[in-house]
């Protein structure tokens, strides 16, 4: 699923360029040490905050090590998203073993039901 299908996602239940998410992007990495230098690096977003934990077992054993940024609320615009991606995807390709996995937003349910019920899109 790319960034454009989550925003057509998130507008078919009501969101809008107008409404502003804390969003988790998530990358994966080869080795412990890889994680913990990408989370360190992820640390120096502003008002981010990162966690580091095991990935999925793979067959041939090795585990990947995920880490995940969540960010304070932005704009849910494709400009404001397609720049943060390109930011995730560079601070990835700078590391060896690392790669952005791609983004979701943190919803809530108050989020949810001021999109779904907002006075504008009651019927009259």
């Amino acid at each position: 699923m790319t960034g454009a299908d989550t925003l057509a996602a998130l507008e078919k239940i009501g969101f809008t360029d107008r409404d502003c998410l804390p969003l988790r992007f998530s990358f994966e990495a080869s080795s412990l040490r890889g994680a913990v230098d990408l989370a360190a690096e992820l640390r120096a977003y502003p008002r981010g905050t990162v966690q580091l934990r095991p990935g999925a077992l793979r067959l041939r054993g090795r585990c990947p090590w995920t880490v995940v940024l969540r960010t304070p609320s932005i704009p849910l615009t494709s400009a404001v998203i397609s720049r943060r991606e390109g930011e995730m995807q560079e601070i990835a390709s700078r590391r060896a073993g690392c790669r952005f996995v791609g983004w979701t937003p943190v919803l809530d349910a108050v989020d949810v039901n001021g999109a779904i019920f907002r006075p504008e899109r009651r019927p009259s």
